[in-house]
């Protein structure tokens, strides 16, 4: 009984095994205190300075982001991510935003200043820090994310190709 008690504290035991060492020689140093406890110091790599440059976001320049405390991410097809979602067979709809980053409840207070929704239909989900709509407003909430942060299907900037 005791070999498979010593065994099993064996296996959960933190060991560095041969294939990451290199990792851990580059970023954590380890010192043994004692047989059953080891201390660990970690390294963090300095990253690299930031820069006052302009943040160019899909060749578009947005000069009235800069003000506000949230910013919306596209999805990988360049769309704005809100959601039309039906649950209890239809009995429950609401609009989903996800992809929001900064502070939430300033983009909800803007939302509901911006398309007239009362602020309690706005909710965070405290999960998936989404935010939830009451009914279905996609078509509005685009429209208003389009004026904000500029039409993403819609170039701005204009390239000149000179002929040789």
């Amino acid at each position: 009984m005791s070999a498979l008690i010593a065994r099993a504290l064996r296996a959960r035991s933190p060991v560095i095994s041969p294939s990451r060492t290199a990792f851990f020689v580059r970023f954590v140093t380890t010192v043994h205190e004692s047989s059953t406890s080891i201390a660990v110091e970690t390294t963090i790599p300095p990253s690299k300075p930031m820069t006052g440059s302009t943040i160019v976001r899909n060749a578009t320049e947005f000069s009235k982001t800069s003000e506000r405390a949230y910013l919306v991410d596209l999805t990988p097809s360049k769309n704005y991510p809100v959601y039309p979602r039906t649950k209890s067979a239809g009995q429950s709809k609401f609009t989903v935003i996800k992809r929001i980053a900064g502070d939430k409840r300033a983009f909800a207070q803007d939302l509901a200043n911006a398309t007239g929704l009362p602020r309690e239909d706005i909710t965070i989900s405290p999960v998936t820090d989404h935010v939830q709509i009451k009914g279905l407003h996609v078509t509005e909430i685009k429209k208003w994310l389009a004026d904000e942060f500029g039409d993403p299907h819609k170039p701005t900037t204009s390239f000149e190709v000179s002929s040789p």
